[in-house]
Parts: structure tokens; C-alpha cells; sequence
């Protein structure tokens, strides 16, 4: 299944590419920022935290808090390549996590809607919010970039315990050992 377009202020995102255009400038980004991206655009004007952007975009593979900073601030340099270097896409919000400010439109194929600047193929523009009487056609996030459910923190849970379970079986082999090689 083919990723939406999707039109984050200036930028058109072009996932199933890797790529963000604008005025005929194009970029390809790596797959993990461009999944980024879009799960800022699945979410826009929302506080994510670290550990929501983990679970979402790196599905728990083990990863650090400068891991996702690092992701973050290319991201941040990838949107204002060349433009306007006071327009912030994603801010920070202190002790809460990330937020990405940028309008979000969701592009259907085929239309004439949208600035043709880059390369793509024509698409029509669907805002992320409706007008009033009308219903707006944006599709709903795949399922791995809903919100997280209280599921999602019990794997976490249990590897804790079960590191703490080890590290202590491994304090007390080493205690042990020690005792009785002190004896002989």
C-alpha cells in the first residue's frame, strides 16, 4: 500500500520516495525520517513524547533519548534547507517532547491544487481540517501510529523486571562463589 502525499507548510512529503520537495528543490531523506515526518503529520499540533516517537516510529527497537534529538535536529535542518531559516516545523516543547507546527494537507493524486513545482505527479489537496458542512477525506494513521495504548508500556515493564531479576540472580552467584572460595 502506497503512503499518502502529504503537504507540510512549504514542503511536499513524498514518502513511498523518501523524498521532500519545494520550488523544484528536492531531498530524499532516510526511510526513518521520513516515517518521522509522517507520524508528526498523523499528528499535527500535538505534544509527542520521546517515548510515544520511540514506540511509533521505531517500533521499540532499543534506541536512546540522542538517538530520537539526533533524528530530530536533521529533520529540523532537512525542512529549512533554503528557505526561511526563522520558520520552525517541529518545536520543542520543554519536559513534554516535540510538536510539529506546520499546516498539514493531505494530498489525493490527480488535481491541480497543489503547487507543481517538484516533480510529482499532480494531487489534489484535502486540508487536515474540516470546513464547515463538509467532512474532509484525511485517512486514518495506520495502525502502528495510533496513540499508544496502556498495552504498549507492559513489554517495557517486564524487561525492566526481568533485568533486575537477572542482575540480582548475578549478585548473588558472584556472593556466593566468593564466600566459598574465601572457606577452602
Amino acid at each position: 500500500m502506497q503512503q499518502p502525499v502529504v503537504r507540510i507548510g512549504e514542503w511536499l512529503v513524498t514518502p513511498s520516495v523518501n523524498q521532500i520537495s519545494r520550488q523544484g528543490r528536492q531531498i530524499t531523506l532516510e526511510p526513518r525520517l521520513i516515517d518521522l515526518l509522517m507520524y508528526f503529520a498523523h499528528h499535527p499540533d500535538e505534544v509527542l513524547s520521546r517515548d510515544n516517537i520511540i514506540d511509533h516510529v521505531w517500533m521499540r527497537t532499543i534506541v536512546t533519548n540522542h538517538v530520537v534529538t539526533q533524528s530530530i535536529s536533521e529533520l529540523r535542518k532537512s525542512l529549512r534547507d533554503g528557505g526561511d531559516s526563522n520558520a520552525e516545523y517541529i518545536v520543542t516543547v520543554p519536559k513534554r517532547g516535540y510538536k510539529l507546527t506546520a499546516p498539514v494537507i493531505w494530498c489525493e493524486e490527480n488535481s491541480d491544487e497543489i503547487d507543481n513545482s517538484s516533480t510529482s505527479p499532480p494531487i489534489a489537496a484535502t486540508n487536515a481540517e474540516p470546513t464547515e458542512g463538509v467532512t474532509a477525506a484525511t485517512p486514518a494513521p495506520p495502525a502502528s501510529l495510533q496513540t499508544p495504548t496502556k498495552k504498549a508500556k507492559k513489554p517495557r515493564i517486564a524487561a525492566f523486571w526481568t533485568w533486575v531479576m537477572f542482575l540480582l540472580s548475578l549478585a548473588t552467584l558472584v556472593g556466593v562463589y566468593r564466600d566459598v572460595g574465601g572457606r577452602s
